[in-house]
């Protein structure tokens, strides 16, 4: 969900009529309209904002799929020769990168009833309200010991003269001596005591510079965004993707288990019909990296979901082209003009590095249905099918009828700026032990009115059945294959862009952003990272506490500054993944770094999100 990282037209007008600081902000503690008014002088030139392209050049591909065509490569590069941000060279005050709404399959008359239909919802007792009756069980995740800094927008972005990015759409993956964590535009590679082993962070655009596809994209500002990070343990590889302009994906793998040493890199056109590209998301399979992304302007529909397999043994070994195959997700004989399903944001399913079929989680964009794909042998006999639907409302229990689950703004501490929460799309797929474990954000009432709450669930792929499709009324799923599913949230909190994980003894964690709302709450909270779970042993559809992993440092701003009048972007997700030795968790999350220290080489001051990576696990899970 590129955040527009590129803006429209719209976005454009109001960016540039924001007047920013150069030498100050203002953060209150106080609550009130008049205690956190902000000094933001006009500069003495506007920013240059990065364009969308509105008319890219079509692919090759325009029918219904698959289609199957090679990425050129392996373009090698040693990591430890790309130049980190701090090193480059005529860094640039006047670049911004972001933008004001999410692209969406939503109209904005269709958002605003939905909303008003989240923020009119009634209570339900089916909530797990972790203030009220219904406590958490079990035991809290424990800290393992290891938690720091990661990549912030100042030592990202503005201290180095280059991109005031929003947000940052941070993502990890760990290996058994390295951890790397992602933010659109630049990736760090760490130890496993968090520390920095590329000496600072390193933009994707120069990390792809030169690869085949992607060297349009080269330079500190260039048009990447939505990155995505992944560990195959089966094969000791660490892979790094990124989409280029919203027309190419740009995929590089290690040659070795080692990131700091030599990668292969592809690229390859994912523009089908014409289509802009977007929120594109990995996963390991045996014998394919898989990719799903949504596709917004093709023919005939405006909107598609796609999924793309590319080679691993290509991409591993360094083959001069790698093989990629594409198509709709859609069930097999909905691939054209018949196709009235649309399913969209496809979740390849994380850690499935061994057996097929392999599995992709999609929506149909009601808030309640999901829908279980399975995909084997890509670049052979190609076996496509539905698996089957899930109703995760009912599943959960907490209904969503009329889209009553979309998830609302939240209030944060210290500001009136108030965050946008996106969509309920969903957020992660995971793969562990013959179970798919999903989440996403949707608003639901634990008592005291509407919140954002997180929900999750576990599925049996091997149960789940299709769902009745009525063109007139939609689709009708059953809870066929939900071991559990819950939602939890509490009286006056709120949680969003939830990333899911389990463990080799089936136990879950699930980390989020959290805010607290700042009247008659107990206290007020600036934007946080908490993370939560539960034991395979505890009552099903429960978590257990939850545990403070980082505290905001002060209220959240950004270059979007709408003055309280409308929600200024976030994040689009976070990153939950599990270490190889099958016990811990670690979790890269999001929080407001309160006032960063001002760019002299840019005076850039236009954005204070941080990112933060922490460790825990659950001691009986060894």
């Amino acid at each position: 969900m590129s955040i527009r990282k590129i803006l429209v037209v719209s976005a454009v007008v109001a960016v540039v009529g924001t007047a920013w600081s150069v030498n100050s902000y203002i953060a209150s503690s106080s609550d009130s309209v008049a205690g956190v008014a902000k000094l933001r002088p006009t500069p003495t030139a506007p920013p240059e904002i990065l364009k969308r392209n509105k008319n890219p050049t079509p692919s090759q591909f325009n029918g219904p799929g698959p289609h199957k065509y090679d990425a050129q490569g392996p373009a090698p590069v040693n990591m430890l020769d790309v130049p980190t941000l701090a090193t480059q060279k005529t860094p640039s005050a006047d670049f911004v990168v972001g933008g004001m709404k999410v692209d969406s399959k939503f109209t904005d008359e269709q958002i605003a009833a939905a909303l008003t239909s989240a923020k009119t919802q009634a209570a339900s007792s089916a909530v797990q309200n972790l203030d009220g009756s219904q406590k958490p069980v079990g035991k809290k995740i424990e800290s393992a010991g290891v938690d720091f800094n990661a990549i912030d927008a100042a030592d990202c972005c503005t201290n180095s003269g280059f991109s005031a990015t929003v947000p940052p759409d941070v993502d990890m993956a760990a290996g058994p001596d390295h951890l790397i964590v992602v933010v659109n535009i630049a990736f760090e590679i760490y130890d496993k005591q968090g520390n920095s082993l590329t000496g600072g962070p390193v933009s994707f655009a120069e990390f792809f510079n030169g690869t085949p596809g992607c060297t349009a994209f080269a330079g500190p500002f260039a048009a990447v965004f939505d990155p995505d990070v992944l560990y195959d343990p089966v094969a000791d590889r660490f892979i790094l993707g990124i989409d280029g302009n919203g027309t190419d994906f740009c995929v590089a793998a290690t040659q070795t288990g080692d990131p700091l040493g030599a990668w292969n890199r592809y690229g390859f056109p994912t523009n089908i019909k014409g289509a802009f590209f977007d929120f594109p998301h990995m996963g390991v399979g045996e014998e394919a990296i898989f990719m799903g992304s949504n596709q917004f302007g093709a023919p005939p529909y405006g909107f598609e979901g796609r999924i793309f397999a590319m080679n691993k043994d290509d991409l591993y070994s360094g083959a001069p082209t790698m093989a990629v195959v594409t198509r709709e997700v859609t069930p097999p004989g909905q691939e054209d003009v018949n196709n009235v399903r649309l399913d969209g944001t496809p979740q390849p399913s994380q850690q499935q590095p061994t057996g097929t079929p392999f599995y992709i989680m999609s929506e149909y964009f009601d808030g309640k249905t999901h829908s279980v794909y399975s995909w084997s042998d890509p670049f052979g006999a190609d076996e496509w099918n539905l698996v089957g639907d899930v109703d995760l409302a009912a599943g959960s229990g907490v209904p969503c009828e009329g889209f009553s689950c979309f998830p609302i703004s939240w209030p944060q501490k210290g500001s009136v700026e108030i965050l946008a929460g996106n969509d309920f799309r969903g957020q992660e797929t995971e793969y562990r032990n013959g179970y798919l474990w999903t989440t996403q954000t949707v608003s639901c009432n634990p008592g005291k009115g509407t919140r954002n709450c997180v929900r999750w669930a576990q599925i049996d792929p091997t149960q789940v059945v299709p769902g009745v499709l009525d063109p007139a009324s939609g689709l009708t799923s059953s809870t066929a294959g939900v071991v559990q599913a819950g939602v939890f949230g509490s009286d006056w909190d709120y949680r969003s862009f939830p990333s899911i994980a389990a463990n080799a003894c089936g136990d879950m964690a699930v980390g989020y952003s959290y805010s607290k709302a700042p009247a008659n709450s107990g206290g007020t909270w600036f934007p946080s990272i908490f993370v939560s779970g539960r034991q395979a042993s505890d009552p099903l559809g429960y978590v257990g506490g939850e545990r403070l992993l980082k505290a905001g440092d002060g209220a959240y701003f950004s270059f979007q500054d709408n003055g309280g009048q409308a929600p200024v972007r976030w994040g689009d997700y976070t990153g939950m993944t599990l270490d190889p030795d099958g016990s811990t968790f670690w979790y890269a999350g999001q929080f407001a770094a309160g006032e960063p220290a001002i760019s002299i080489v840019s005076g850039n001051e236009l954005v204070n999100w941080g990112t933060y990576v922490g460790s825990f696990k659950y001691p009986a899970c060894n």
